[in-house]
């Protein structure tokens, strides 16, 4: 009996070590829930305060009509002076407009503020809307809340009637229509359908 126990014990804890050890291949993945969570990364040029950058975030809610947005990040971090806000490298934005269509919105950088639900780009800012309209400029704002932006800075827009340039522009709540502030300069493309009211 000794002999036998001497054999078996050892071989009962190596069969309990490997159903441990395999144990969530054994039950199947479909009992088992995968989470992804970056991990907090020293910032390149943080000072001695050690400030911890969040890298590959995406935020997600929706505005005040129930249309969803989403906002991703290369990289995430707290200015030290404000703690309402959250500094995104690369950012940039979907939301989905009341007519169905989408605005997207891409960035150098940008200022996320929490409470206020608004998103101040700056850098090369291009905003396109569906496949019909692109403006490029080097500020906006976004009220995430109203699914409207707004810029001070010169603009250059396309579309398939031509090009617009203007010191300006304001997407309008919902995202339709889109306006170019003046002084204007427009050139229409050739072939281009002229829209009469």
């Amino acid at each position: 009996m000794i002999r036998v126990a001497k054999i078996a014990v050892p071989a009962a804890t190596g069969l309990v070590v490997v159903l441990a050890a395999f144990w969530p291949q054994l039950v199947g993945r479909d009992r088992r829930i995968d989470i992804a969570v970056p991990s907090p990364a020293r910032a390149p040029d943080a000072p001695d305060a050690q400030q911890e950058t969040i890298v590959n975030a995406t935020y997600s809610g929706i505005d005040r009509d129930g249309r969803p947005f989403a906002i991703r990040a290369k990289s995430v971090r707290n200015p030290a002076d404000d703690t309402a806000a959250l500094q995104l490298i690369e950012p940039d934005a979907r939301l989905e407009l009341k007519g169905g269509g989408v605005l997207t919105v891409a960035a150098e950088q940008g200022l996320y503020r929490r409470d206020r639900g608004s998103l101040e780009l700056e850098g090369r800012v291009t905003l396109r809307r569906d496949g019909d309209l692109t403006v490029v400029t080097d500020r906006a704002d976004i009220d995430l809340r109203a699914s409207s932006a707004s810029g001070d800075r010169p603009v250059d827009a396309t579309s398939p009637h031509g090009t617009l340039s203007g010191s300006g522009f304001r997407v309008a709540p919902g995202g339709d229509p889109v306006f170019v502030t003046g002084p204007a300069q427009m050139k229409i493309a050739p072939g281009a359908k002229t829209v009469v009211p």
